[in-house]
């Protein structure tokens, strides 16, 4: 999850859903946390039940019964999110080798940018499919970072950590917030590219109707 606010961290609806909504942990590691928010409530942009369609938003936001003093984080805008190239995913999820690389531990990855708005074309031989298609994202909402065989990737785990983008001054913005691997044919659950939730546009729009003040940068 990311902070975005001194009682709110930003996390995936499929967590929320899940029931992840107790504890929220902060550190380089699950188990050596330097310390812990209590979640006192929570909601999710799109509904749980009956029906769970994950590529509508799967955004969540879980509300702290207490204020934090993690710095929230700026959201990129979408002129920044729509230029870059490399995306830094940060996640405690498992990595390469569930056994040697467990999940708890906070790592980080740069991806590229594949698409980052899911609105563009890929060619397979003679055939192009859209990227919606291709890697079943929702076209306009959400990224696809990273790319078959480059084993730098999100993983299970790290689903509602984010997407990171750099600005020119090196600072860091809020891009997107982790969902699932790429459903394009052939590829692993791991290692192979992965989608993300762009936390511009209607997400901010929903995350500001719940009266959460965020800023969106750089200026």
């Amino acid at each position: 999850g990311t902070v975005i606010d001194p009682r709110a961290v930003l996390t995936a609806a499929r967590s929320y859903c899940a029931g992840v909504v107790e504890t929220v942990y902060f550190g380089d590691s699950v188990h050596g946390a330097t310390s812990t928010g209590h979640v006192s409530g929570g909601k999710s942009m799109i509904p749980c039940q009956p029906t769970f369609r994950i590529e509508d938003g799967d955004v969540a936001v879980l509300t702290l019964d207490s204020p934090l003093t993690v710095p929230a984080r700026a959201f990129a805008s979408s002129s920044l999110l729509n230029s870059t190239k490399v995306g830094r995913a940060v996640g405690f999820g498992v990595g390469a080798n569930s056994i040697a690389d467990p999940a708890g531990i906070k790592r980080m990855v740069d991806v590229p940018m594949a698409s980052v708005s899911c609105n563009g074309t890929v060619k397979v031989g003679q055939a192009t499919f859209a990227d919606s298609i291709y890697y079943h994202c929702a076209q306009g909402r959400e990224i696809v970072a990273g790319a078959p065989s480059l084993d730098k990737d999100t993983c299970n785990g790290d689903s509602g950590g984010p997407l990171y983008v750099q600005s020119a001054d090196g600072s860091l913005y809020l891009a997107g917030t982790t969902s699932r691997a790429t459903g394009a044919p052939g590829l692993r659950p791991c290692g192979d590219g992965g989608i993300y939730v762009r936390t511009d546009g209607s997400v901010v729009s929903w995350i500001q109707s719940l009266g959460i003040h965020i800023f969106v940068g750089p200026p």
